[in-house]
């Protein structure tokens, strides 16, 4: 998972920075194609409850949006910014909710064929009160990133298996 480095720096800001990895079973045309999807979100992401295009061409780089998320009793906005889009070299979006911003740096690689590794960055600036929770709950925020990306990995699986049942079904009717 790497390591976690949790500084001051800034001023009164608090950072953390950590990097995570995951292995998707699909090709990286497949892999890139699906998380550059816009409306697949929710499909990895099922706490995000609604996406609210803001300026631009919804995933495209440069294009904001707010995303409205759902966690049991909790609902909260995050001010979505997509910087760089170009995968598989690199994805870039910044979110924004409170005094926390957050700037996530995907890169895709090929491992061979059928399988590609998902490299992914996170680096969190706190300011106010939420410099407490940063400090104090680091494992929170990586256990978040994981689960995403797990959650994407399992989308990726699906998708594949889903593919191979239609590719399948094709054969036997024929």
């Amino acid at each position: 998972m790497g390591e976690t480095t949790i500084a001051p720096s800034l001023g009164d800001t608090l950072m953390m920075k950590y990097q995570h990895k995951v292995s998707l079973n699909a090709d990286i045309q497949t892999v890139c194609r699906l998380f550059s999807e816009h409306q697949s979100l929710k499909q990895w992401q099922p706490e995000l409850h609604e996406v609210t295009p803001l300026i631009g061409v919804p995933g495209e780089q440069g294009s904001t949006c707010f995303m409205e998320y759902r966690l049991g009793l909790f609902q909260f906005l995050v001010l979505k910014t997509i910087v760089t889009n170009h995968p598989p070299k690199t994805f870039v979006a910044t979110y924004q909710i409170h005094n926390i911003w957050n700037q996530k740096k995907s890169h895709f690689v090929r491992l061979d064929e059928h399988r590609t590794r998902w490299v992914l960055v996170s680096e969190f600036r706190f300011n106010g009160i939420m410099k407490l929770v940063g400090f104090f709950f680091p494992l929170l925020f990586r256990y978040t990133t994981s689960r995403y990306m797990k959650q994407f990995q399992s989308y990726i699986d699906r998708q594949h298996c889903d593919s191979a049942s239609t590719d399948l079904s094709k054969l036997n009717s024929k």
